[in-house]
């Protein structure tokens, strides 16, 4: 929660919303059972369309609810798909610059969450839709404006918010995000450069671990510029990574490019 609770801080410059709206929006989101599903839906759309934090901040604290009997967090993930389909200048209302990216920080902290503990690994038929609905979200969002918000988000959040961080970003098939994980193998914290380490593992598929940042420099200079599909391809061809994961990782991709086409 530190990361949002930093990033709120700051306000939009639009007026901010009134406390029964505020209310009357959360009112919204709690709708229960079948019957408020459209209800909820509504409002989620409604937020997503607001260029106020605070606003947002109202998704940002469903989708980390572990109790969630009606499913509201699937609903919401499945809501940002959608959203993140338009141009990111569309984005949140039409909200700009840093203000963009710190709402945007906000959900991919809040979406995060659902890597942690299970080593990142988002398999296509794996028990958690809420995991999958939220990285197809976030594959949609422009791999900069992404990358952007996660660095900002590695200046503010606590170790445990950058190890969801990490584990999230090397799952998102963007080789873009290898030098931001990379940042974290010098970290501080020894449980922050494990996690950068198993990240950049997940991520480039490389057959020797990239330990440090030595050994990150020389393997950018090589596969830098390749895309994540090759480098899945590679270690195939190579034998370095169990055929069946390799297979999964295969049929992602084909998932997410069928997704978007639709």
């Amino acid at each position: 929660m530190v990361a949002i609770a930093i990033a709120a801080r700051t306000l939009s410059a639009a007026p901010a919303p009134q406390g029964d709206e505020l209310e009357r929006m959360q009112e919204q989101l709690a709708a229960a059972g079948p019957d408020g599903k459209e209800v909820r839906e509504l409002a989620i759309d409604r937020i997503l369309q607001s260029p106020r934090l605070q606003v947002h901040e109202l998704l940002y604290r469903r989708l980390r609810l572990l109790d969630d009997p009606d499913q509201v967090r699937l609903q919401v993930a499945t809501s940002l798909q959608r959203h993140f389909l338009q141009p990111a200048t569309q984005y949140f209302g039409g909200v700009t610059g840093a203000e963009r990216e710190r709402v945007l920080a906000g959900y991919l902290a809040a979406a995060a969450r659902c890597w942690r503990g299970d080593g990142g690994l988002a398999v296509e038929d794996g028990p958690d839709p809420v995991q999958k609905a939220a990285r197809m979200a976030l594959m949609r969002v422009p791999a900069r404006d992404l990358d952007g918000a996660a660095r900002s988000l590695f200046a503010t959040a606590t170790v445990e918010e950058q190890l969801d961080v990490l584990r999230c970003l090397a799952d998102l098939q963007q080789v873009l995000f290898a030098s931001t994980i990379a940042e974290r193998l010098d970290a501080a914290d020894e449980s922050l450069r494990e996690g950068a380490r198993a990240a950049l593992q997940r991520l480039t598929c490389h057959e020797t671990p990239i330990a440090d940042k030595a050994a990150f420099t020389t393997w950018y200079q090589q596969y830098g510029t390749w895309r994540y599909v090759d480098l899945v391809e590679r270690a195939a061809r190579r034998g370095t990574r169990p055929l069946e994961e390799m297979q999964q990782r295969m049929a992602a991709l084909q998932i997410a490019a069928a997704c978007d086409v639709v």
